[in-house]
């Protein structure tokens, strides 16, 4: 078992959602065995990392990355 550092729970959070979209989070909560409060805490946290590792991730293709892999060798070259 491990030990998880207790966080300080203190920020707070409201949405108004329609009837209809708080029952569908609920009844995904219960198929899952969990609150609400913890399955839309988690649902949003897991998309928002998502979200931010799209943006912050640089993808390149191979072409590409032999042309900057290049061009920094040809720096590094003139520098020294």
């Amino acid at each position: 078992m491990t030990n998880k550092p207790q966080l300080k729970l203190t920020a707070k959070l409201e949405a108004r959602i329609s009837p209809e979209t708080k029952a569908l989070l609920q009844k995904a909560a219960d198929l899952e065995g969990r609150s609400l409060t913890d399955f839309v805490v988690s649902s949003v946290q897991a998309e928002a990392y998502r979200v931010i590792q799209k943006h912050q991730i640089l993808k390149l293709n191979v072409s590409t990355y032999a042309k900057i892999f290049t061009y920094n060798s040809n720096v590094n070259y003139i520098i020294k």
